[in-house]
């Protein structure tokens, strides 16, 4: 009902298409997909298209978010960073990663040496060369103990223990045991490996499905 009211009285909050990027003279800036008016000008070195209601902008080396009517809601301070997911991005100042919510508030302190984003609830971060799981509290939820780590991807992570990697549940638990050459994320039930030299496709098992 709510929704119902608030689409009688202002049809256009609810479905006022996001902006898109365009690019002038080697600068990006933001139109209106339907009018193709400028809200923003093409003032920016780069910037990613809108996620979670906020763009990644790139301006003289330093990154910082707009929101879809063009205002810098963070700002341009940032070495690097990551689009929003979750309600988080990655963000990089002085060599060290940390998260930021959409106000810009710093939720997980910059601190590691590394980090990705948020899959399915944890993110890979990375300390003194050993790779863990962090939640969006920031809490170590698997210790920093690998030497590699992918993200998880349908309730498992490919991670990196003594020279071989193996999978992981969101426990820590190991789920197919350190005994790959390589290996990376499940899709649709099924992850590249590599064994003695040769690629195969396993299941959540370990068993092979093909090469």
């Amino acid at each position: 009902m709510k929704h119902f009211v608030l689409f009688l009285l202002f049809p256009s909050v609810l479905f006022s298409p996001t902006p898109e990027r365009f690019y002038q003279n080697g600068k990006c800036g933001y139109k209106s997909v339907d009018s193709g008016k400028v809200i923003v000008e093409p003032i920016y070195d780069a910037g990613s298209s809108f996620s979670e209601g906020l763009a990644l902008v790139i301006k003289n080396g330093k990154r910082g978010f707009i929101n879809v009517q063009g205002a810098e809601v963070i700002d341009l301070i940032y070495d690097d960073a990551s689009v929003f997911k979750s309600g988080l991005a990655w963000v990089v100042q002085n060599g060290k990663y940390g998260y930021v919510n959409a106000k810009g508030e710093r939720m997980i302190p910059l601190m590691y040496d590394y980090a990705e984003d948020f899959s399915e609830g944890l993110a890979v971060v990375k300390t003194e060369g050993k790779y863990g799981f962090i939640n969006s509290e920031g809490e170590v939820i698997i210790s920093l103990q690998y030497a590699a780590a992918f993200s998880f991807s349908e309730n498992l992570a490919a991670v990196k223990q003594n020279d071989k990697w193996g999978f992981i549940d969101k426990t820590g638990k190991t789920i197919i045991p350190f005994s790959y050459d390589f290996a990376i994320k499940y899709y649709r039930g099924q992850a590249a490996v590599v064994l003695n030299e040769k690629k195969i496709f396993i299941d959540k098992t370990g068993q092979w499905i093909k090469d």
